[in-house]
């Protein structure tokens, strides 16, 4: 929060204040060291002026409304004595993704985790149980539901193969798979992190090729 309060005419011992959902957060008396710009506006008395000061404050908050308040106690009317503010700015910075609600930034802050997650012995906010996990062992698996495929040129069923084929149960794709192996999944919105681990095959005369893994 950013703002300039404004104390106009004749102020002595009178205070203003500021809240936020009704919890005050500064006070400013008319004795303090303000700056000022003299006889700005209200009542016409140079021996009276009018001065100003910037607030600037930052704090948690987790709150769904944000409601401020500048207010005083002073005890003349307005053309002897009012307040003003000027220059307004509210900044808000939003809770870790893994927070629901939360009383400041980073994971730790949070006040109620994200639906799938909970709190670890930290305060930290975690995937609830072990999260999502794709494990897959066999052929049959691995082209379950067109979850992985092999590119178009490979060996088509009765032609014959020049050696001993692998075992798919094992090793999918090899001996057949002669560009590419790709995997597709469905990965729920709110993820934030992917961990891949697998083992791969270079079957037979391989000396200067490549292979590359990709994430898309």
């Amino acid at each position: 929060l950013e703002t300039t309060v404004w104390l106009v005419d004749s102020w002595d011992q009178e205070t203003a204040f500021g809240s936020i959902n009704d919890q005050e957060i500064f006070s400013i008396h008319r004795w303090e060291d303000l700056g000022g710009a003299g006889d700005y506006c209200g009542f016409i008395n140079e021996d009276w002026g009018d001065a100003s000061k910037k607030i600037q404050l930052k704090q948690d908050f987790s709150a769904q409304e944000f409601q401020f308040k500048l207010y005083s106690n002073t005890n003349s009317p307005p053309f002897d004595e009012s307040l003003g503010m000027s220059e307004f700015k509210l900044w808000v910075a939003y809770c870790h993704p893994a927070c629901e609600s939360c009383n400041g930034q980073g994971n730790g802050k949070c006040i109620v985790c994200t639906a799938g997650f909970q709190k670890d012995d930290d305060g930290a906010c975690i995937p609830s149980g072990a999260g999502l996990t794709i494990s897959i062992n066999s052929e049959d698996e691995f082209t379950n539901n067109g979850t992985f495929s092999v590119d178009d040129n490979v060996y088509t069923a009765g032609e014959s193969f020049p050696g001993k084929q692998c075992s798919n149960d094992l090793v999918f794709g090899a001996g057949v798979s002669h560009g590419k192996i790709e995997g597709k999944f469905k990965i729920p919105a709110r993820a934030t992190q992917c961990a891949l681990q697998m083992d791969v095959w270079t079957v037979d005369t391989w000396d200067r090729e490549l292979m590359s893994i990709t994430f898309e």
